[in-house]
């Protein structure tokens, strides 16, 4: 017994030794993987890196001690002829490794530098609009497209309004190629969720700026202040009285406000209030407009439903107060300011499109602000009464703590 306890003891040092014809490789070849894949940009690969470091690392360990724990049984050279084949299993094993963690992953949502279109930027790449809006890219900017006066596709294919200027502004300043996208009011912020299939790069699409917004994607301006109030079909409430129903889109703050009227008209009238629901404000004003439609409550800024049907006279539902004009904000309104909303986490390009913003509404009556205004609401019965509907600057506070960070 001594004997075999002896022998043993001197095969230890060459089954260390040996273990590394095997080992070594092993280690070489996932050290090589593990940094080709987190060399490579996207998470796919980081991911798969992952799993070679842990699983290559782990089997290489267990894999050694197991033959070097045998080495004393049946001896070292006993043991060698199986070197290659462990080599085998470990390259099996790392394999898994690869795909494993991505198979459990194929649940999750698509990251964003897997989506289809648009320049794919991270925020640890932030070079501002030179990257994001380079020219050599092309740009997608997602508008509303059925709003008269803001974005309006014509009979002939093309697009009109306040915000398609602006987007064209910021095409001839940054030279992009620009394709404009059609976007239902409640899919703007969700554009950079990581589900959306062909997000929009940039929004432009009427879009007031909120902390709520700002804390999901980010946003820059204003380049328009309007406001927002309930208005009342003053026909319509002559024909139907407490039947008249009203229209918004879920999950905006139109739908809310909505939600308020409906609570007190049904504790005033005790008779059920209705309220339809549209994907989009144009839907809700089509039915606020119709002749054939019992829809006589709608929640919109000023400029757009004034531009939406710049003839029909427009009442304010709070004191059914018929208005021509809606002037400047006062203390306690419902003050909305519209912003360029883009992806979260480039505080350098929000700066950048602030200081365009800022390019686009100065030198007032000369200003491209001006000619946007002049060609696309002031014709339909939109005014701006002491400037009121236009900044004096962009804030480039935005584009600090918040969605612009």
């Amino acid at each position: 017994m001594a004997d075999d306890s002896d022998r043993r003891r001197k095969r230890n040092p060459g089954a260390l030794l040996g273990e590394l014809l095997w080992a070594g490789p092993a280690l070489g070849l996932v050290a090589v993987l593990v940094v080709v894949g987190f060399t490579l940009s996207n998470s796919g690969s980081r991911l798969a890196a992952v799993g070679i470091a842990v699983t290559g690392f782990c089997s290489i360990v267990f894999i050694a001690a197991y033959r070097v724990r045998l080495a004393h049984e049946v001896g070292a050279a006993s043991i060698a002829r199986w070197r290659w084949p462990s080599l085998g299993v470990t390259v099996a094993l790392v394999v898994a490794g690869v795909f494993v963690p991505q198979a459990i992953a194929v649940d999750s949502p698509p990251h964003e530098e897997s989506r289809p279109a648009g320049p794919v930027i991270v925020s640890s790449g932030d070079d501002g609009a030179a990257s994001y809006l380079a020219a050599d890219k092309t740009v997608v900017i997602g508008i509303n497209g059925r709003l008269p006066g803001w974005s309006f596709k014509e009979s002939n294919g093309t697009y009109t309004g306040f915000d398609v200027d602006l987007a064209e502004f910021l095409r001839d300043k940054y030279g992009f190629t620009l394709r404009f996208k059609e976007l239902f009011q409640n899919s703007r912020e969700t554009q950079w969720d990581g589900k959306t299939v062909d997000p929009a790069d940039l929004v432009i699409s009427a879009f007031s700026i909120t902390e709520k917004r700002r804390s999901e994607v980010g946003m820059a301006g204003p380049y328009y202040i309007d406001m927002s109030t309930m208005w009342i079909n003053g026909g319509k409430e002559e024909r139907y009285g407490a039947k008249v129903a009203g229209c918004a889109v879920p999950g905006t703050s139109g739908s809310d406000e909505m939600n308020n009227v409906k609570n007190q008209r049904e504790k005033d009238f005790q008779d059920p209030f209705e309220v339809t629901t549209e994907m989009d404000l144009a839907g809700c004003l089509a039915r606020y407009f119709s002749a054939d439609d019992k829809t006589g409550l709608v929640f919109s800024d000023w400029s757009i439903i004034r531009a939406s049907k710049p003839k029909i006279p427009l009442v304010r539902y709070s004191d059914k107060a018929p208005l021509d004009d809606l002037g400047p904000p006062s203390p306690g309104s419902s003050t909305e300011r519209y912003g360029i909303a883009f992806r979260p986490g480039h505080p350098r390009l929000c700066r950048d499109l602030t200081k365009a913003i800022d390019e686009f509404i100065a030198n007032e009556g000369k200003s491209a602000w001006t000619d946007a205004f002049t060609a696309n609401l002031a014709g339909r019965s939109v005014s701006n009464t002491r400037e009121w509907h236009r900044p004096a600057k962009a804030e480039e506070g935005y584009c600090g703590p918040g969605g612009s960070d």
